[in-house]
């Protein structure tokens, strides 16, 4: 039994690392794209002036 435990352990690990990991690849990318755009708003009001 405590091999069965063991695996179901590591395979919950796994799913759950998986999960954090995407989800802090996706947050990253929404933090990316809202610089980028930040950005691009500033330039624009520069020239704009």
């Amino acid at each position: 039994m405590s091999i069965d435990e063991a695996i179901k352990l590591a395979t919950s690990v796994v799913s759950l690392m998986t999960a954090v990991i995407a989800l802090l690849s996706l947050r990253n990318a929404r933090l990316k794209s809202k610089r980028s755009r930040a950005g691009t708003r500033k330039r624009k009001r520069k020239a704009r002036k």
